[in-house]
């Protein structure tokens, strides 16, 4: 039986949700549905439940934690006598079918009559490894309601199908025990981002309180103690949980590169007047402002010494090409800014970063990516992460973090295979008109269709808009319009929504195992009349 458990995120004080901004108010629904413990045993991992739970517990709060287990009376006197959930709210389920899922997850959130396209809709899976009761199919309709869904994997990896179920960027919304010390930490962790995805409508508040930044007391605007400008009055960061996602969306604020160096404890100078408690961070965020941010205080000499710094690297990679291969579309790796050159370690680097890569060097979709085994270069950073969405028209939009100028793990760093192939036409085909139908590419010469994983409303904009059919209408996902044939030319489009036509959009082509053509990518655009609309 699989650990799964979904948190629907309900009405929430933020001020007294222990995970989320201080001073700050909100709106979610939270329903907890968890098989976490195996029949008769691993009952004392619904401690983990309550912990999690904890993070968002407030007297406005509505909780409700739902606990599959076939044992329910043996599982309920255990509960009881160790006063398990405290005055948290739960229910034992039996059933534990397909539809009986869908219909519990739909009941929760229609039962909050304060529901509002405001209130925040959030769903986390926290998976052993296998999935069974739950899958795309389900997700979809959840998604398009605007529930963002987030995945954990314990005790187990995550299995590759939750990708396909999980909200985006994966980097904020997947999480594996794996890679903690433990599952507290983990789950810490995972509540922050959920905070963070509470607080999103909250961003232009949160922006005219924490309006700036500044480093002061370094040898350049790039290095120095951190400083916030919070309520139109100049205070400093304490260091307590100042770290390293942290610095660096401080020096992407300031225009700088990623952080080489954290610091803590006064390095530039004892902190004076006002004290910020806290800023944690993702390491996504583009502006401090969008962190969880603790209180804002008056001066404390007690902890005067302990003031958050850090040292960012100069300048911003601005460009990347491909070195070490037989052209221009394949090879290792290389960015390069003033004059400084850096390769991209192996270990944390994916298909969207690539895809973005192949399309910013005007190549065709991703074919493949390659590891290299490489020897240290005096001249070159090792850059330890890239993430972008696949969309970006600058390799500098992309979020960096460096090792300074240590080699990565093994001295593996990433390359990258692009087609040197082009996507030439679209089409729609099996719909009513020619500005609806399932989509096809002409690759290589050859129709073949597109695979409907991340397809979203971005990308059928561009289609529609590269037949002259005006907006997309609707992204269709499945068999909307019948079943393809023929080959299956591309897995993933990563589109803006704002190129005029497919080829301009990063890719990847298909992989034989991820596809079938119960997965076709079809496009209802609003028509030839509207081809000025967009």
């Amino acid at each position: 039986m699989n650990l799964q458990v979904f948190i629907l995120i309900v009405t929430c004080i933020v001020t007294q949700c222990k995970g989320c901004s201080y001073g700050q108010r909100s709106q979610a629904h939270i329903v907890i549905l968890t098989d976490i413990v195996r029949y008769s045993q691993g009952y004392e991992e619904l401690t983990n439940i309550r912990f999690l739970a904890e993070h968002f517990t407030s007297p406005a709060n509505s909780i409700d934690i739902i606990i599959h287990n076939i044992f329910k009376d043996k599982l309920e006197q255990y509960i009881t006598e160790n006063n398990v959930f405290g005055n948290l709210t739960y229910v034992i389920e039996k059933r534990y079918l397909l539809e009986d899922v869908t219909k519990i997850l739909w009941k929760k959130f229609r039962k909050s009559e304060r529901f509002s396209s405001r209130m925040a809709r959030v769903l986390i899976w926290v998976s052993d490894g296998v999935i069974q009761s739950f899958g795309q199919e389900q997700a979809v309709p959840l998604k398009a309601a605007g529930v963002e869904i987030f995945a954990l994997g314990y005790k187990k990896p995550l299995s590759p199908d939750m990708y396909n179920i999980m909200s985006y960027p994966l980097e904020t919304h997947k999480y594996e025990w794996l890679r903690y010390e433990n599952v507290r930490l983990l789950i810490s962790d995972l509540a922050m981002s959920v905070c963070l995805s509470i607080e999103r409508n909250l961003q232009e508040a949160k922006k005219s309180l924490l309006s700036d930044v500044r480093l002061v007391g370094g040898s350049s605007r790039c290095d120095g103690q951190v400083q916030v400008l919070y309520n139109h009055t100049w205070g400093w960061l304490y260091d307590h949980q100042w770290g390293r996602h942290s610095a660096d969306v401080v020096c992407r604020q300031l225009n700088c590169g990623p952080s080489v160096e954290l610091l803590r404890g006064g390095t530039f100078g004892t902190g004076t007047g006002h004290i910020l408690e806290k800023a944690a961070c993702s390491g996504h965020e583009n502006d401090i402002s969008q962190c969880i941010l603790g209180a804002w205080r008056e001066e404390d000499l007690a902890h005067k010494n302990q003031s958050s710094g850090v040292t960012c690297f100069p300048n911003r990679f601005e460009s990347v090409n491909l070195v070490n291969g037989s052209g221009g579309c394949d090879g290792i790796i290389e960015m390069s800014g003033n004059g400084t050159r850096g390769r991209v370690c192996a270990w944390n680097f994916d298909l969207p970063e690539a895809a973005a890569i192949c399309r910013l060097l005007g190549c065709g979709p991703l074919v493949r990516v390659q590891e290299y085994m490489m020897k240290p270069e005096s001249d070159v950073v090792t850059v330890e992460k890239v993430s972008c969405s696949g969309r970006e028209t600058g390799i500098s939009q992309c979020i960096m973090s460096l090792w300074s100028t240590e080699a990565c793990f093994l001295n593996v760093h990433a390359g990258i295979v692009c087609s040197e192939s082009v996507i030439d036409k679209v089409r729609l085909v099996n719909g009513s008109s020619e500005c609806a139908g399932q989509l096809e590419v002409l690759y290589k010469g050859k129709w073949g269709s597109v695979c409907d994983v991340q397809w979203d409303m971005s990308d059928a904009h561009v289609v529609c808009r590269q037949l002259g059919c005006g907006a997309a209408v609707s992204a269709h996902k499945g068999t909307h319009f019948g079943s393809g044939s023929g080959p299956i030319w591309l897995e993933k489009v990563y589109c803006n929504g704002s190129e005029s036509k497919l080829s301009q959009c990063g890719a990847v082509t298909a992989r034989k195992v991820q596809c079938t053509h119960a997965q076709d990518a079809g496009v209802t655009c609003v028509g030839e009349q509207f081809a000025g609309v967009i």
